[in-house]
């Protein structure tokens, strides 16, 4: 059953890392859209989010059958959810992909999976686009990707299509997959999709999938110079883009930049510290545009403490375009991991991430936060 909790913050400047701001106490609502232990699954695990143009919010995750395992470890749907009221309340679930190789007659023991959703909304024409991996096991040369759409709010959904890679796909020696959490389309239109090669279990570098006649073909750009993964891309306002990628070893977050929309990447260099996690990127605030003066980029973060690594997560404020990211609020302070984030209005956001008050995966949870709360007077 979907819960919410309130949680009551009070901050205080402090001379850490993390720049924290003073602030009176502000409310934020924690609503539990998928629990762990319920509806079937044994863990929700990898959370995505989009909103379509009538405010409808998409909820996607990962239904781990048996165990906590990834993928590989256990039978694992791609489960889906909807909210109409900006994230109070969530539909029932809805098993959106499961692999076609899936044994029906012994689930318990299967391990097919359709997992690492990555959504994308055409705002064109509002076609949501979801890209998943479906694979049979780890071994290389399983991992494919797919995609689905739903040109109704997520009401009905396409039959299930394989999207094909040549230039990163070699039999035998490597294949592809969509990263986790959203895609993009830039002001030029492009659609923008994270994704990863991978040519061996420890040997992974991310690229952009991108579109330019809205979904009819796929192109792919070429991978970054580092071993990484999970990543996340956003535009920046003179129509670069910034990729926020997850390293394959140590705890600095990396950025590479392209100047042509996913085609060719710079050499990742440090972003900031940061826990190895799937994080998100977004556009919050363009200067120009409304009554807006200043581009705000924002970022999620688990930024650790005393109970862990994956814990405390945070959501960042950057002025500089991906420079740096100085205004770091505190959205909980127990255990948290992955996260995904999707702009509702030009005030608030929405950010579905993994939260627990034992584990880091007991609940995929939705907070909204605001002007209020990222910049307090």
């Amino acid at each position: 059953m979907m819960r919410a909790c309130r949680v009551f913050l009070a901050w205080v400047l402090v001379g850490c890392a993390s720049p924290w701001l003073a602030a009176a106490e502000v409310e934020l609502t924690h609503v539990d859209v998928f629990t762990s232990g319920a509806e079937g699954y044994h863990t929700f695990r990898i959370p995505c989010v989009a909103r379509t143009a009538d405010g409808t919010l998409h909820a996607f995750a990962e239904g781990r059958l048996t165990n906590r395992s990834d993928p590989g470890g256990t039978h694992i749907d791609l489960v889906y959810k909807r909210s109409t009221d900006g994230g109070k309340t969530w539909s029932p679930l809805v098993l959106l992909d499961r692999h076609p190789e899936t044994n029906l007659a012994d689930l318990e023991n299967d391990r097919t999976a359709a997992s690492n959703a990555v959504a994308l909304v055409d705002h064109t024409n509002d076609r949501l686009w979801l890209f998943d991996t479906r694979l049979v096991k780890r071994d290389l040369g399983s991992f494919q990707m797919w995609e689905l759409h739903s040109d109704d709010g997520g009401a009905t959904w396409s039959q299930p299509g394989r999207i094909r890679v040549p230039r990163h796909e070699a039999p035998g020696k490597s294949d592809v997959y969509p990263n986790l959490g959203s895609g993009i389309q830039m002001q030029s239109g492009r659609l923008v999709v994270p994704a990863t090669r991978r040519t061996s279990e420890a040997d992974t570098q991310s690229f952009a999938l991108y579109s330019d006649d809205h979904g009819g073909q796929w192109q792919a750009g070429e991978v970054v110079e580092a071993a990484c993964n999970e990543a996340q891309i956003v535009e920046l306002s003179d129509g670069r883009l910034l990729m926020s990628v997850r390293p394959n070893e140590g705890d600095v977050r990396l950025g590479a930049l392209s100047s042509d929309g996913g085609e060719n990447w710079t050499k990742p260099a440090p972003l900031f510290p940061s826990t190895r996690v799937a994080e998100a990127i977004e556009r919050y605030t363009r200067a120009g545009e409304g009554d807006e003066t200043r581009n705000r980029l924002l970022h999620t973060i688990p930024a650790g403490g005393p109970l862990g690594a994956r814990s405390n997560l945070e959501i960042r404020v950057g002025y500089d375009e991906g420079v740096s990211f100085s205004n770091s609020r505190r959205v909980y302070a127990g255990y948290a991991a992955y996260s995904d984030l999707v702009k509702i209005d030009s005030d608030r956001v929405g950010i579905l991430w993994e939260r627990g008050e034992k584990t880091s995966y007991q609940f995929i949870t939705f907070t909204v936060v605001g002007r209020s709360f990222l910049e307090p007077k």
